[in-house]
């Protein structure tokens, strides 16, 4: 998630994330499920066996998991 921060700056990444949270548990009703569909977890589980990831990745690559 620290390429994610960098991206966004600090702030405006944890507030997307609480928001997208927020969202997505009202939506699911279960906080767990809205935890594992943020779009940064997404991406995150998406490419967590894969070690060259952070060298290949665009910037702002979060979006599409969206």
């Amino acid at each position: 998630h620290t390429r994610q921060m960098l991206e966004m700056l600090i702030v405006p990444f944890y507030t997307w994330y609480i928001i997208e949270w927020i969202i997505k548990w009202i939506r699911y009703n279960d906080s767990y499920l809205a935890y594992k569909n943020i779009g940064f977890e997404r991406e995150a589980f998406a490419n967590d066996f894969n070690s060259n990831y952070l060298k290949q990745r665009k910037w702002y690559a979060f979006i599409k998991y969206i």
